[in-house]
């Protein structure tokens, strides 16, 4: 992470990119070695089983929608895939059980409402072996 420029913070003495977008950019640089040349274009509804069995990095492209935002989405979002899911998370648990967005609860459970993946202007795949 030393040549990341975007924005982070540190956790345990560690540097964290914390936007999805920054990261992806960086990536797309390929600043360390094992990581391929260009990212594999995984872009629609078969996201999952075009990366089923492999291991990497997925980033998910204007998926969801920000608050304020009532057209075109503009939140992204980065994680690790082991081969059959992301990292774990109580909204992935959900996306496993077949629930791919949750997007009616009122507030104060908002927090926990989510959108398809699948829905993303663009899915890109780092495969990591």
């Amino acid at each position: 992470m030393k040549s990341f420029k975007g924005a982070a913070i540190h956790l345990n003495g560690k540097k964290t990119a914390i936007r999805a977008s920054e990261l992806a950019g960086w990536l797309k640089l390929q600043p360390f070695c094992g990581l391929p040349a260009k990212a594999a274009v995984i872009t629609g509804s078969d996201w999952q089983e075009r990366i089923k069995d492999r291991t990497g990095i997925v980033y998910f492209e204007d998926y969801w929608a920000r608050q304020g935002e009532t057209a075109t989405p503009t939140g992204d979002h980065i994680d690790l895939w082991d081969g059959s899911g992301l990292t774990y998370s109580v909204v992935n648990r959900v996306r496993r059980m077949g629930v791919q967005q949750l997007r009616w609860l009122p507030w104060p459970l908002d927090g926990l409402n989510f959108s398809d993946l699948a829905a993303s202007r663009q899915i890109l795949f780092w495969e990591i072996k």
